[in-house]
């Protein structure tokens, strides 16, 4: 039997923002040909959906609702590791205030957006005489929550068994509880074990991040040394 798939608009969204290009020139001498100057530029973007057909949509790990990012992360809340048993513990709702290791006593929330707040990079150059040095920060995700959707296939406690697609990194195996008092946040490995989630906020990372991108050292030979050597 033959599925029929219909695609239609049944909401709205706006996104704002602002972008800020900022440059100057925070040292400049004539004496030996120093100058210090810095570039900033700056970008937000503020999601919200305006419209739905019905109040609220669950889609895979994601919440889509009025008033609230496209990008809106709905999952279980995790509530780290029983010391006793080595179980996962899960919170029961978005209050945070109880705990069950039954997932099926649990219910999902708000846990954050994946949509930066803003990104943006900042450039400094250095030059003195003919040298100059160029270096610049960079983020693209300052804000922003990351889910690892495949978290409990790259970092397996005994869930996928030992298939081939599937891993127990060095850091589960290292950090694992193993015995009544353990303090960790990772729990028991446990073959086959059915209760391990890639649902819950125990796999949620701050997205946030500032990187050297670019650095560049270059010298600017004058016009008398490039005739002298280079051309006849």
């Amino acid at each position: 039997m033959a599925t029929t798939f219909v695609f239609q608009n049944f909401g709205g969204m706006k996104n704002s923002g602002v972008e800020i290009s900022l440059n100057t020139k925070n040292i400049i001498t004539t004496t030996d040909g120093f100058t210090w100057s810095t570039g900033i530029n700056l970008t937000t973007n503020k999601n919200e959906i305006t419209a739905l057909e019905s109040d609220e949509i669950i889609s895979g790990n994601y919440l889509r609702k009025v008033g609230e990012d496209f990008n809106t992360l709905n999952l279980f809340g995790y509530a780290g590791v029983d010391q006793e048993t080595g179980s996962e513990m899960y919170y029961i709702d978005e209050t945070e205030t109880e705990t069950t290791m039954v997932l099926g006593e649990a219910e999902k929330y708000n846990h954050g957006k994946a949509t930066p707040d803003f990104y943006g990079s900042l450039t400094n150059t250095v030059t003195y005489k003919n040298f100059s040095l160029t270096a610049q920060l960079y983020s693209s995700s300052w804000g922003g929550q990351i889910f690892e959707t495949n978290g409990n296939v790259q970092n397996d406690n005994g869930y996928r068994r030992t298939r081939d697609y599937s891993n127990t990194s060095k850091y589960v195996y290292d950090n694992r509880w193993q015995q009544p008092g353990d303090i960790t946040n990772v729990p028991k490995y446990v073959y086959a074990n059915s209760l391990s989630s890639n649902q819950t906020s125990r796999w949620l990372h701050d997205g946030s991040y500032v990187r050297l991108k670019r650095v560049e050292l270059a010298y600017t030979f004058s016009n008398q040394m490039l005739r002298k050597h280079f051309y006849r």
